[in-house]
């Protein structure tokens, strides 16, 4: 029951509110109603207003509507039109702001190179001396200069002048670069102070990495290296102009009779040398019949040369004025050369070098076999066998020893040292290269495995064989001697205490 009530007073209540709200929906009914109507009435009043104004304005009146739209619409463009121009004239002014800044670093560094160009332009004047100019030996660059020393001539504006000389110096020069030619200008110039005559004075003045050398002369004017070659040069020439008769038969006396009779005598041991050293490679030959020969060939086989030799080959009592003249423009001649290629090694030098007959000359090894005779190049070495290789190595090697020591005292010793000798030759050859020793008189010391040393060929020998167990320390040394017939073991009481005290305790 109670229930029901409820339900029923809620059915109520739910009536009142849908009785009020369509009482509030009337209300708005009437007044939206109303407010139609006032509307209608307001738009009969606007319409008859229009109606008006167009029988007041006649035909005119559509015109001027659509010149409203027209003008409207213009309107409109105008201002999508200043829209865009006033974004335009903000991205301009963000250039513009942008520019103004590059502008303000490239004024900055203007002015840095401004303030470096003129700095460069002070230190250019260094590399305007003429002594420099004439040392890069320019062809367009005058060699006149003014009183400071400067040459004339050359572009005025600093960077004329420096690209005239960018020209003309090419070469992209890094530190090490640099590092090096100064360091090889502080040498010469120590050898050239040291070197230089005493009545001369050099001075070395560095300017802005400009290392400048100029020489007191005796007029007590300062001159650089380039004019100093010409001081010297010149004065040469006049020495070389002042010579005397007499000097000239000074010349002739000491050089064409003393020296060149000297120079007769050893040209003619020499001759007999190597023919003698010919006769014993003659005996000498492999199992195939290879033989070795000796050829002192001319280095410089010219006409002058040989003609020279030939004259000095011939006592110079025969000589004529021709043969006389011809000798001394010889010597005259290799003098000059000898000095222009070593001009610090002084005059004695030179002459000495230039008489040394053994610089005109050069061994030149031949073979000789079965199909004739060649010379020995490095292809023709390489075809030979290997004991043919070895009596071609060791044959000109004896004959160069002995003339080495034939230049010494009598009772001089003739040693020569060969390790691991004669390797790769049978026993037969390894007999006849012994005896070829004994025939250059030579003093051998010689290790090989198994070599003896005992061969027909050879008077006498000592013999001494090492042997060494990895079991116990030291080394065990026997003696043995060859006379020629046999080989015995030989206790040398000089020899092997030396040899024990030497190896004892070696591991």
């Amino acid at each position: 029951m109670a229930r029901a009530l409820a339900a029923v007073g809620g059915k109520e209540a739910a009536a009142a509110s849908a009785d009020h709200a369509c009482g509030d929906a009337e209300r708005r009914w009437h007044n939206a109603d109303a407010d139609a109507a006032a509307a209608r009435g307001e738009a009969e009043t606007m319409r008859a207003e229009v109606d008006a104004l167009r029988a007041a304005l006649g035909s005119d009146a559509q015109s001027v509507f659509d010149e409203v739209r027209r003008l409207d619409a213009e309107s409109q463009r105008l201002r999508a039109q200043i829209h865009s121009l006033e974004k335009s004239v903000n991205d301009t002014e963000k250039v513009q702001a942008k520019v103004s800044g590059q502008l303000e670093s490239s004024e900055m560094l203007i002015s840095a190179a401004e303030q470096h160009l003129a700095s460069v332009a002070g230190r250019l004047g260094v590399l305007r001396n003429g002594q420099l100019l004439s040392v890069l030996d320019l062809d367009d660059a005058d060699s006149h200069t003014d009183a400071p020393g400067l040459a004339i001539g050359l572009p005025t504006d600093p960077v004329d002048f420096a690209r005239w000389l960018a020209q003309r110096v090419p070469g992209d020069h890094d530190e090490a670069d640099h590092k090096k030619v100064s360091s090889a200008f502080d040498a010469a110039y120590k050898t050239f102070y040291n070197e230089l005559h005493y009545e001369y004075a050099p001075d070395l003045t560095r300017t802005d990495d400009l290392s400048l050398v100029e020489v007191t002369v005796e007029d007590a004017h300062r001159v650089g290296p380039a004019e100093l070659v010409e001081r010297l040069d010149a004065q040469a020439r006049r020495m070389e102009e002042q010579l005397t008769e007499s000097d000239r038969e000074l010349f002739e006396r000491h050089l064409l009779q003393s020296v060149a009779s000297e120079l007769r005598r050893l040209l003619s041991e020499a001759d007999d040398f190597v023919a003698n050293v010919n006769g014993a490679l003659s005996k000498t030959a492999t199992a195939s019949g290879l033989r070795v020969e000796l050829k002192w060939a001319v280095r410089e086989n010219t006409a002058e040369v040989r003609r020279a030799l030939s004259l000095l080959r011939t006592d110079t009592d025969m000589f004529g004025a021709d043969e006389r003249e011809a000798l001394r423009e010889f010597f005259n001649s290799a003098i000059q050369a000898e000095r222009a290629q070593n001009p610090e090694a002084g005059y004695r030098a030179n002459l000495e070098n230039v008489v040394d007959y053994r610089k005109w000359h050069r061994f030149e090894p031949h073979l000789i076999g079965p199909d004739g005779r060649a010379r020995l190049t490095k292809e023709k070495f390489r075809s030979l066998s290997g004991g043919e290789q070895s009596v071609a190595l060791h044959l000109p090697l004896f004959a160069a020893a002995a003339a080495h020591y034939n230049r010494a005292a009598d009772d001089a010793p003739r040693l020569i040292a060969l390790d691991e000798a004669f390797a790769g030759i049978d026993e037969t050859l390894r007999g006849e290269l012994m005896g070829l020793t004994v025939a250059f008189d030579l003093d051998v010391v010689l290790t090989g495995h198994e070599l003896w040393g005992a061969y027909r060929e050879v008077p006498h020998i000592a013999a001494y064989d090492l042997m060494r167990s990895p079991d116990f320390p030291g080394v065990n040394v026997m003696s043995f001697r060859w006379d020629g017939q046999s080989l015995t073991e030989h206790a040398d009481e000089r020899v092997e205490p030396a040899l024990g005290g030497l190896f004892e305790g070696s591991a």
